[in-house]
C-alpha cells in the first residue's frame, strides 16, 4: 500500500482511519507489553506501530498532493474524483 502511495502520489488507495487505528493498536498493545515484559507481544506490536506511522506519515505527506500520469498519458484518478479531492478537507486541522 505505501508504494502505491508514492507511486501515484496520492492516498485514494490508503484509508486514513486503517492507518490510524493500526498506529493506535500497535502503540497501546506495545505499552501493555513492555509493562507485562512480554517479548512475544512487543515485536509484532511494535512492528505494526512502526509501520501506522509510517503510513500516518506518507498520508500527511500526500493527502493534498496531485496524482502522476500513467506512462500512456492517462491520470490515475478520473477527472470527476480529482474535484473531489481538490475539495476536500482536513480531517486534522
Amino acid at each position: 500500500m505505501q508504494k502505491t502511495v508514492v507511486t501515484t502520489k496520492s492516498v485514494k488507495y490508503m484509508p486514513f482511519w486503517l492507518s490510524f487505528f493500526l498506529f493506535l493498536n500497535g502503540a497501546i498493545w506495545g505499552v501493555y507489553a513492555s509493562l507485562q515484559h512480554d517479548i512475544f507481544l512487543l515485536v509484532p506490536n511494535g512492528v505494526g506501530f512502526v509501520f501506522g506511522t509510517m503510513q500516518l506519515i506518507l498520508y500527511g505527506i500526500y493527502r493534498n498532493a496531485k496524482p502522476v500520469g500513467l506512462s500512456n498519458g492517462s491520470s490515475v484518478i478520473a477527472a470527476d474524483e480529482e474535484e473531489g479531492l481538490a475539495s476536500h478537507v482536513p480531517l486534522l486541522s
